[in-house]
């Protein structure tokens, strides 16, 4: 079974996915993630930067959610190629949980 993508898994969640869908009917013909419900709570760290590099896209902000960029360290790839250079990540917050600690 071929996994959709609609918006695409970044790195090892693609073999997850394929795991999962196997016990999915064949027939199925759209997937939806019902990820972002209107009462599910979650933090999701999904991207990041360093320097001017970018890993991984944005996620949209038709999802709603709140993005905040914290500093995750010194880059360990830039300190093996002998760089001094911090990453940052993208952390996501389900408006839900905002509300709450509001």
């Amino acid at each position: 079974m071929k996994v959709p993508h609609p918006i695409p898994y970044q790195g090892s969640k693609r073999n997850l996915a394929k795991c999962i869908l196997q016990f999915f009917p064949y027939d199925i013909q759209t997937l939806f993630e019902p990820f972002s419900g209107k009462d599910v709570l979650f933090i999701l760290s999904y991207d990041g930067r360093t320097g001017q590099q970018r890993y991984g896209q944005l996620l949209p902000k038709e999802l709603g959610l709140y993005r905040f960029e914290i500093e995750a360290g010194r880059s360990t790839q830039a300190t093996l190629l002998g760089r001094h250079e911090i990453t940052y990540e993208s952390v996501y917050v389900s408006k839900n949980l905002v509300v709450l600690y509001k």
